[in-house]
């Protein structure tokens, strides 16, 4: 079964959505980094998936 792309994207836009940048100790460059991070963990979610059908 092919990855469900759509729903990872939606975790994923939720999951940045909750992060708070001004309760960030590291500022604007941790918000960077935190984004980056959730992005990264998408596409390898989708690529596992991929991967595993």
């Amino acid at each position: 079964m092919p990855p469900d792309i759509d729903a990872i994207a939606l975790d994923v836009a939720r999951e940045i959505k909750a992060l708070d940048p001004i309760a960030m100790p590291g500022g604007h460059a941790q918000y960077l980094a935190a984004i980056q991070s959730l992005v990264a963990d998408g596409i390898r979610a989708v690529t596992e998936e991929a991967h595993d059908a």
